[in-house]
């Protein structure tokens, strides 16, 4: 979970025309009830979260693809056959960097990445792990997983706002997350 740190689930949102919508429960001063909610006012947060842009960070931090070794062939996802490619702890931090969770001032005890490229040529699973710790508190360990599905490639699509939607609990800003 990016917000409360519980690690029980992901969180879901929805841009459209520039304002931003998130299904909660995220944290207790955002997102409380599992019902979707609109952040309007959210604008940095929303181009941290932008699909181009997140693909090109994930491209340009790890830069050296050579880190992905073939893991195993003829999976199975989206109805594809597909190579499986999987990152050693360095090239994984690199991913992670790409995925606005900088690593940088903590202590890494394991991290992963894999990526899922199917017969199509189309990347369609990317997933990195990451456990560590901040050097000040070393008895105090955090997780973090993000798992990333793409698929329907070049399909007519449809995004609109979610019906009923509720101002968020605050209006404090939101810190970007990785900084």
């Amino acid at each position: 979970m990016l917000f409360d740190g519980n690690g029980t689930g992901g969180y879901e949102y929805i841009v459209v025309d520039n304002i931003l919508y998130l299904h909660g429960p995220v944290s207790p001063s955002l997102a409380p009830e599992n019902k979707w909610y609109i952040m309007e006012k959210e604008k940095q947060y929303i181009d941290t979260l932008g699909l181009a842009d997140t693909l090109d960070r994930i491209a340009k931090s790890t830069n050296n693809w050579s880190r992905f070794e073939k893991a195993r062939s003829g999976e199975s996802l989206d109805g594809q056959t597909c190579d499986v490619y999987s990152a050693g702890q360095t090239g994984a931090i690199e991913t992670l960097s790409g995925l606005f969770l900088s690593t940088s001032k903590l202590v890494t005890d394991q991290a992963t990445a894999t990526v899922v490229v199917c017969n199509n040529k189309y990347l369609h699973r990317l997933t990195t792990t990451w456990s560590g710790y901040a050097p000040t508190e070393p008895t105090r360990k955090a997780n973090a997983t993000i798992d990333l599905h793409f698929y329907d490639f070049n399909a007519n699509i449809a995004i609109q706002a979610p019906p009923n939607v509720t101002p968020p609990a605050t209006r404090t800003p939101i810190a970007t997350p990785g900084k």
